[in-house]
């Protein structure tokens, strides 16, 4: 995907979590699936589901619509955003946090916005 696909794809992710409009956006366009999952959550995926993804960070105002929590429990909340997507622009996860992570670990980080 170039630049503005990435764009674009990471906006829509953006508004889908109640940012359409988040103050940043950088990306490493050729990260690890499985890198990029253990960064973000500090979880893991097998090797076997490992595959090249577009790694995106944003600072906003996030909500986590969508997500699974227990009843009566409120969505996630926080300042960054994170998403993984596929090479045609599928988010293939995401989560929220106030923590940043330091992207570089992923490769050549790359600011959109």
């Amino acid at each position: 995907m170039d630049s503005e696909a990435i764009l674009d794809a990471a906006l829509r992710a953006a508004a889908s979590k109640g940012d359409s409009d988040p103050d940043s956006i950088e990306c490493v366009p050729d990260a690890s699936h499985a890198e990029a999952v253990h960064l973000f959550s500090g979880g893991g995926i097998s090797e076997s589901q490992d595959q090249p993804v577009v790694a995106v960070q944003m600072r906003g105002r996030f909500v986590g619509y969508g997500a699974k929590v227990p009843l009566g429990h409120d969505l996630p909340t926080g300042s960054v955003l994170t998403v993984e997507l596929d090479s045609i622009g599928r988010v293939l996860g995401w989560g929220i946090s106030d923590q940043v992570p330091d992207m570089t670990q992923l490769g050549k980080v790359v600011r959109l916005r």
